[in-house]
């Protein structure tokens, strides 16, 4: 066996590639989704997985992140109300949903 002084080389890892384009349009979708169409209690979609990880990331627990409207996510929703002065009614409309992102 050989021994060297010489490190090995450092496996340089990279970053996934993000489409930040698209996650803009999502984004923009979703509030347009919004203004007609509230996201409510029982709902089960793509847009409130997005919810459920929006609440956790500015601090409000909603649970794992599942797609379904439940109590844990709509108890976090009126907590996030309150906290925002928003009349807390469980529903996520247009203001809730531009406070979210504030």
């Amino acid at each position: 066996e050989v021994k060297s002084d010489i490190p090995e080389p450092e496996v340089v890892k990279k970053e996934p590639k993000m489409d930040w384009l698209g996650l803009v349009r999502l984004l923009n979708k979703l509030r347009d989704e919004v203004q007609t169409s509230p996201i409510k209690y029982r709902e089960r979609s793509e847009r409130v997985k997005i919810l459920q990880r929006r609440l956790g990331a500015v601090g409000f627990d909603a649970g794992i992140p599942d797609g379904i409207f439940g109590r844990g996510t709509r108890r976090a929703v009126k907590h996030f109300q309150r906290v925002s002065r928003l009349k807390a009614d469980g529903h996520v409309g247009p203001a809730t949903w531009k406070a979210l992102w504030e």
